[in-house]
């Protein structure tokens, strides 16, 4: 979350985003969750945001998906659970209860790729 605060002259200063691991943007990530597919906005090995999102989840409800990720030009399913940790405003946020190793060494590959922040 990004904090907003004035500095002496009044202008408008937004204060550094601190976070537990870095995380990335992605173009072409797809979360499946039951029939229906939604884009991911970014990614960690420790959750990820889903934008826009219009469904039923709430938060602290446990929810089973399936993370559709580009991995050297072929596209792989991941499937795992997470916790929901926000949904308002079409955006759904999840943690992950137990990330698989593979889709963990996948997501720590988009780092390696590509500069945190950057779209992928």
């Amino acid at each position: 979350m990004v904090f907003g605060f004035r500095n002496a002259a009044g202008r408008a200063v937004a204060a550094i985003e601190r976070r537990r691991v870095p995380r990335v943007a992605l173009k072409h990530g797809v979360a499946k969750i039951d029939s229906k597919s939604f884009p991911v906005k970014n990614l960690s090995t420790q959750g990820f945001v889903l934008e826009p999102y219009q469904g039923d989840l709430i938060t602290h409800q446990r929810v089973y998906l399936t993370l559709v990720l580009a991995i050297n030009g072929q596209e792989r399913d991941f499937a795992t659970d997470a916790v929901v940790v926000r949904a308002a405003d079409q955006t759904l946020a999840g943690r992950f209860s137990d990330l698989r190793h593979d889709a963990r060494r996948a997501i720590e590959q988009y780092f390696l790729a590509r500069p945190a922040g950057q779209p992928g």
